[in-house]
């Protein structure tokens, strides 16, 4: 066999090598996309990991009055009202989540908890342990373990399937079993200011149109009950209210339109 020579072997392998180093480059560049493209992904990917919530679907009801219902008139802060019940187990659930979000709301917001003052021994009864209580600075702090007292403890298959704390004996004696002073409930109970406040709460219950607990009352104008979307919908229509006066302040006709349209509705 006769012998190649270097220069005849070296221009054999030439065309190799060119496409052998051209195709190279080129799996190095879609190497080099596809990583790119990959890092992209990597980053979009967490916008879209999380479901979304669904939006709140809750009917919001007009409040129907000469003029807008208040708790509280020493100030023009937007107020917010939340009727709850002791016999309530989605208030009993609702009540952390609820005072985490009022926590949440700005300076020009005035919360007030107030008990469903509704016709009935219950009812009745149950707002006037919350009045009590509140008058001896101890509502707050006694508040879960009125939930529990009047609930019962779920767990427990002998519990009672009847409410509890529905009389002032009742209510004396678990006062007193957390370290209240029967006399010092009774006096309570029986003052003055917590009679004006069950008067007050009665009148505000029935001129709100509240009819379920727990519910929300937005600067004395609109109401709604529990359902999904509940401190998302508070928030809206806190929001809105902002919105409107923010608006009749400035003095703009837009502003004006939606008061007037607000005020066509009460």
């Amino acid at each position: 066999m006769k012998k190649s020579s270097p220069s005849a072997f070296i221009s054999f392998l030439s065309p190799i090598l060119f496409l052998s180093f051209i195709v190279f480059i080129l799996s190095l560049q879609s190497s080099l996309l596809a990583q790119e493209n990959g890092g992209k992904a990597d980053k979009a990917a967490p916008q879209n990991s999380a479901p979304k919530k669904p939006a709140p679907n809750i009917p919001v009801q007009t409040i129907s009055l000469d003029k807008p219902i208040r708790w509280d008139d020493r100030d023009n802060k937007i107020e917010v009202v939340y009727f709850f019940w002791y016999g309530c187990g989605a208030c009993r659930l609702a009540d952390e989540s609820f005072n985490a979000f009022a926590a949440s709301l700005g300076p020009d917001v005035r919360v007030v908890k107030l008990p469903a003052a509704f016709a009935g021994e219950q009812w009745e009864n149950h707002a006037r342990l919350f009045f009590s209580l509140q008058l001896l600075d101890k509502e707050p702090i006694l508040r879960q373990n009125v939930f529990a007292a009047v609930l019962g403890n779920p767990n427990d298959p002998h519990r009672s399937r009847g409410l509890g704390l529905l009389t002032q004996e009742a209510q004396t004696t678990f006062a007193f079993a957390h370290g209240i002073p029967r006399e010092d409930f009774k006096k309570a109970y029986n003052s003055p200011e917590v009679k004006a406040k069950m008067v007050q709460a009665s009148q505000f219950t029935t001129l709100s149109g509240v009819d379920a607990t727990p519910s929300i009352v937005i600067n004395g104008l609109r109401w709604f009950s529990w359902g999904q979307g509940f401190f998302e919908q508070a928030a809206i229509e806190i929001d809105k209210e902002r919105q409107r006066l923010k608006a009749k302040a400035e003095g703009n006709q837009e502003g004006q339109a939606q008061d007037k349209k607000i005020n066509d509705k009460i």
